[in-house]
């Protein structure tokens, strides 16, 4: 069983029961990755043939964060909607924790518009297929 990223978009939790010690459900972000990593570079290698690394500080400030969801309970993917519409509309950033084996994550994110939530819109008894929260990272605390 792989394990996934224990995930919260303003303290709703993406797991089996919604809470902090539910089963986390099966979640990708393509860009979780990136993020482990406090620098970034280049390495050229020098006529010589020795290598060199160029290291720059990586700002994670302005990095896409897609959160792709398998599957998600209709209470969960309603409340967090409802938290994401109520953060736009009062011109707030949305509060995203991530606690994954690439290392914890606290990061404000600004939503994506005019398509922050993309799904089939489709339930399936109560649960909702393919559900994807577009974000982008505002500040990491």
């Amino acid at each position: 069983m792989a394990d996934y990223p224990l995930v919260s978009i303003n303290g709703f939790y993406l797991t089996d029961d919604g809470t902090s010690g539910g089963m986390p459900c099966r979640v990708s972000i393509p860009t979780l990755d990136d993020l482990q990593f406090d620098y970034t570079g280049q390495t050229v290698q020098a006529a010589d043939g020795t290598p060199h690394n160029f290291i720059l500080d990586f700002v994670k400030v302005g990095v896409r964060l897609d959160i792709n969801v398998f599957q998600l309970d209709q209470t969960e993917f309603e409340n967090i909607r409802d938290s994401i519409a109520t953060q736009v509309g009062l011109s707030d950033t949305t509060n995203v924790t991530i606690a994954s084996p690439y290392g914890d994550f606290d990061l404000e994110c600004e939503p994506v518009l005019p398509k922050t939530i993309e799904s089939p819109a489709t339930f399936v008894d109560t649960l909702l297929d393919n559900v994807t929260f577009h974000l982008i990272i505002f500040s990491v605390n």
